[in-house]
């Protein structure tokens, strides 16, 4: 995994990728006070190595493409964001005393979003929403999601879910391997897990 270490801006977010090769690159600003933290680098660090170690996963049919054809698919790459930002930041928080799971910022969002009847369906946290915590529903909603299924299923199911849809052919069929590692699909798990936090 490539590592570029960048100065050229303020804004706080990294990124990583797989394509073409596993590339990470870190920003040098941390982040706002609401985040706590020991060490950003090492958060923002884990954070995004966990992107990696998710999406450039491949086995099965998808492992003979890739063989054949090169880095081209990835099939952890086309899942919801609330399932790939969720893990990142749900890791993020594991493997650290700090973390936005942790955050007492991120308990407040999920608290009154539930006391206003606001929410977010899952459809709203796979991305894009626009109203309040806007880009930020995929990372804190999802890490908390995250946080649910580990104490539910054991936090080695997160493995056998990416392994399980990095062997997917068709992509986007993110309930049929969340029935077959967990027994459910996603949307009854978040709403079982809506009711868990009311």
């Amino acid at each position: 995994t490539n590592i570029i270490l960048a100065d050229t801006t303020d804004d706080i977010a990294g990124y990583a990728t797989p394509f073409p090769n596993n590339t990470i690159l870190l920003n040098q600003t941390p982040p706002l006070l609401s985040i706590p933290y020991e060490d950003w680098l090492l958060l923002e660090l884990t954070h995004e190595y966990t992107h990696i170690l998710q999406l450039d996963a491949v086995h099965g049919i998808p492992k003979a493409l890739r063989y054949i054809f090169g880095r081209l698919y990835f099939p952890n790459t086309l899942q919801p964001a609330f399932l790939t930002e969720g893990i990142a930041t749900y890791e993020e928080t594991l493997h650290s005393r700090g973390g936005r799971g942790r955050a007492t910022f991120s308990k407040m969002i999920l608290r009154t979003s539930l006391l206003e009847n606001r929410f977010p369906s899952i459809d709203q946290a796979a991305g894009g929403r626009v109203c309040w915590p806007g880009g930020q529903t995929q990372y804190l909603y999802g890490a908390a999601f995250h946080d649910y299924l580990a104490e539910r299923y054991g936090p080695e199911v997160f493995g056998k879910l990416s392994l399980g849809y990095s062997g997917q052919v068709f992509p986007y069929l993110v309930n049929r391997n969340a029935r077959a590692v967990l027994g459910e699909s996603y949307p009854k798990l978040w709403e079982e897990w809506k009711n868990d936090l009311k």
